[in-house]
């Protein structure tokens, strides 16, 4: 015997009416029973839906979304936000600042007062090896006129400085 779908129809509906094949439509939502065979099973009001191929549900799919994402923890997302990112770089860059400033030995803390000596940078008059020790004015009250002369031609800035008395 060749296998056919009529022929395959056939034996499918000697089974259903010789009482060996049991459906149950509440399964898929076909109808409130929960088992069919025989002549009920022929006659039942949704009988085109309990013949069409049906997947069942796995206990995956039975799941939420909340329990599927609690049993799979691969799919927890751990990357940071960008704004914690960025907050974090701002601190590393405030702490870095301020251990750079605690290295600085010529800072004298106290409190939240902190006083910084720079000996790098001059103060007042520029820095002339006579001019240190006294004021210019005592400076110039004490040159000669030669040396006032020698002085203003070889040193412009002293000139200057001279000229805004």
């Amino acid at each position: 015997m060749e296998l056919t779908f009529h022929n395959l129809a056939q034996s499918f509906e000697a089974l259903v009416l010789d009482g060996r094949v049991y459906l149950n439509p509440s399964a898929i939502g076909a109808g409130s029973e929960s088992e069919v065979t025989g002549e009920a099973l022929t006659r039942h009001h949704n009988f085109h839906l309990l013949i069409q191929p049906q997947q069942r549900m796995s206990e995956t799919d039975r799941l939420s979304a909340d329990e599927y994402l609690a049993k799979n923890s691969a799919l927890h997302d751990t990357r940071l936000p960008p704004i914690i990112i960025s907050r974090n770089a701002k601190k590393a860059a405030t702490e870095t600042f301020f251990e750079q400033a605690r290295a600085n030995t010529a800072t004298a803390r106290s409190g939240a007062t902190s006083v910084t000596e720079y000996p790098q940078e001059q103060r007042g008059l520029p820095p002339y090896t006579d001019i240190e020790k006294m004021s210019l004015r005592n400076l110039v009250r004490n040159m000669s006129s030669a040396a006032l002369e020698q002085k203003c031609q070889n040193d412009p800035s002293f000139k200057k400085a001279l000229d805004s008395l």
